[in-house]
């Protein structure tokens, strides 16, 4: 399991950061649609962030054995 964090978490911040600055700009350019697309990739921005979050904090507890 650490090697597969460790194999994506140098893509990570760089796909979240892609995810949020285009539904930014998708919000932005597009109508109504847009902005429901681009709401879409913010809220998928921010469930990669949680649960990326929530295994390597099961990853630490599981390797420190609490």
């Amino acid at each position: 399991m650490i090697d597969a964090l460790a194999e994506v978490s140098w893509r990570l911040p760089a796909v979240v950061l892609a995810l949020v600055a285009g539904g930014l700009v998708v919000r932005r350019i597009a109508g109504s649609t847009g902005a429901v697309v681009g709401m879409v990739m913010i809220w998928l921005a921010l469930a990669i962030i949680t649960v990326w979050t929530t295994l390597n904090l099961i990853e630490a507890l599981t390797l420190f054995g609490t």
